[in-house]
């Protein structure tokens, strides 16, 4: 059943891997960019350290059984989440072009719900001494089936934002380094 949430949180990072190569930026009062590479960077980085609070989640959630080291990775994942939100409201808006931030906003706050509330329901079902192994089963698929429909959403929003900023801005997109590998 484990294989489960390993399988829950690719989906939830997969689709983000085709990005723009990372880079570090220090967070400022308002953060403005001099090019459009780095203002992409940014919001990639951003991204890159959301997959990894994932990623940590799922490891603990993996090799774990002790709940509040699991909600401690959960919980992880909303803050990591809403400190790139709080980062991307301070950014200035490259040359007045919002839809990128908007997009980042927007899936990174997918994020933080997910792990605040169905994260929270996944940990509660799955360590459940009330229910059967086939309950257990059924309802967490139903978690990760909707979690996964509703994240299509915002991360087609995100590339699409992405793909049209980078052709605006004469940007040659490439893969982002962070993977799912466990």
């Amino acid at each position: 059943m484990k294989l489960i949430l390993s399988f829950f949180a690719l989906f939830i990072i997969a689709g983000s891997n085709a990005q723009l190569r990372k880079t570090t930026s220090n967070n400022a009062q308002a953060t403005k960019f001099e090019n459009a590479v780095d203002y992409n960077d940014f919001i990639v980085n951003e991204q890159t350290k959301v997959g990894m609070a994932i990623k940590k989640f799922n490891a603990t959630f993996e090799k774990s059984t002790d709940t509040v080291e699991i909600h401690a990775a959960r919980i992880a994942i909303s803050r990591q989440a809403d400190s790139a939100v709080n980062r991307m409201n301070k950014m200035v808006p490259y040359k007045g072009d919002t839809s990128l931030k908007k997009n980042a906003i927007s899936l990174f706050g997918f994020y933080s719900k997910i792990a605040g509330k169905e994260y929270k329901q996944f940990i509660w079902i799955f360590f459940s001494k009330e229910k059967t192994t086939e309950q257990k089963s059924k309802e967490l698929q139903d978690i990760v089936n909707d979690i996964t429909e509703r994240e299509k959403i915002y991360d087609s929003n995100f590339l699409e934002a992405q793909k049209a900023f980078a052709t605006k801005y004469n940007i040659k997109l490439t893969e982002n380094e962070f993977k799912m590998d466990q």
